[in-house]
């Protein structure tokens, strides 16, 4: 069993996320900075996290289907679990296990299986938001 605790790297911060192994991980945050550009949009957008998790980001902005969509977010949660953690591929394959939420209304952004939670706690967190508070804690409806 993977001991995140054994597994820090100093100076790590971020938001607690439940993982497949059921533990509490700290991911990283990124935040998100806009600048001016003679695009179309009039902007670009980057991260705090430098031009590689840009990049990573700029492809789940390009997916083209649900299948890219999501082999983007989990590149991005493996960078972002990495930046606080020594883990390896394997290690990755224990924690990132997720589902897809299944349809809902516009909006609801609820999760019975624990591992649609994760995927939307992850991908909120990963695209510079917070994940939902978590029942019975500080902050939650």
């Amino acid at each position: 069993m993977l001991d995140p605790a054994s597994l820090l790297k100093p100076g790590a911060e971020g938001v607690p996320v439940v993982m497949a192994d059921g533990r509490e991980w700290l991911v990283r945050r990124p935040r998100i900075g806009w600048s001016y550009s003679d695009s179309d949009a009039g902007y670009d957008i980057g991260f705090d996290l430098g031009p590689e998790y840009s990049t990573l980001a700029a492809k789940l902005d390009g997916a083209a289907n649900r299948g890219e969509e999501v082999g983007a977010l989990m590149r991005m949660f493996a960078f972002l679990l990495r930046l606080n953690y020594d883990l390896d591929a394997e290690s990755l394959r224990t924690l990132l296990f997720v589902k897809l939420p299944t349809s809902r209304d516009e909006g609801d952004d609820s999760a019975e299986d624990p591992a649609e939670r994760r995927f939307l706690d992850l991908a909120a967190v990963a695209t510079g938001e917070s994940p939902a508070p978590k029942v019975g804690t500080a902050g939650s409806a």
